[in-house]
């Protein structure tokens, strides 16, 4: 049963992949969002 236990990991392994990619995607829409208030925030800061 050493076929299926490689085939476990490998879609282990591809699961891992597919959620630290949706994190990475998270994480770079949450500090799209910090620099947008930033700049938001200096501009209505500067009037």
């Amino acid at each position: 049963n050493l076929r299926a236990y490689a085939q476990s990991m490998v879609t282990r392994k591809q699961n891992r992949i597919n959620t630290l990619s949706q994190e990475k995607i998270i994480l770079q829409l949450i500090v799209r969002c910090k620099d947008g208030q930033i700049t938001e925030y200096r501009r209505t800061a500067h009037r």
